[in-house]
């Protein structure tokens, strides 16, 4: 099962893995294996950790290969939180891919483990499967909410924070060879 983790060292793991999403933290250098910190922010008691799922896999999309292990080290309940913030992971690769690749560099694809379990396949456009997501979504929870809206301010808010990330060491990097 997955053990509880502080919201701090989920922020310094995520930040040390160049994942700057959240606020907070301690600024220290912080590990975890990707499969505990991929089940650490899924059963995490805030949602801004949950959702944090989204920019960690966009950044890091080799963790799929970690998210089976993820999934067994977590409590059920917990469980169709991965689920659907991998699937919308997913979904926002596909939507987003010539923005990350201009990022990120050609990053290899998450594999669609769930939307077949969440009943979520057929879908040719990102949005419409995004859509029907976010309906599971809150079936599965109970919880009405835009979860389609959620999955695009993570993607989006990491997306831009990563573009001045680009800019800024651009600008450093100018700076220095004009030095």
């Amino acid at each position: 099962m997955s053990e509880s983790h502080h919201p701090d060292e989920l922020i310094d793991a995520l930040d040390t893995l160049g994942v700057r999403f959240l606020s907070g933290g301690t600024g220290h250098v912080r590990t975890l294996s990707p499969a505990i910190l991929l089940s650490a922010l899924a059963a995490g008691a805030e949602a801004r950790l949950r959702m944090a799922l989204i920019p960690l896999l966009l950044a890091h999309p080799e963790f799929a290969k970690d998210v089976h292990t993820a999934e067994r080290r977590l409590p059920t309940e917990c469980v169709a939180v991965l689920r659907c913030y991998y699937t919308a992971a997913h979904w926002l690769q596909v939507k987003h891919r010539d923005e990350l690749t201009a990022l990120m560099g050609v990053q290899p694809t998450l594999p669609d483990f769930y939307g077949e379990v969440l009943g979520v396949t057929g879908h040719t456009s990102p949005d419409s499967a995004l859509q029907a997501l976010s309906l599971r979504q809150q079936q599965l929870t109970g919880i009405s909410l835009n979860w389609q809206g959620t999955y695009e301010h993570a993607a989006q808010s990491w997306l831009r924070f990563r573009k001045q990330e680009v800019r800024w060491q651009a600008l450093q990097l100018s700076e220095s060879t004009n030095s």
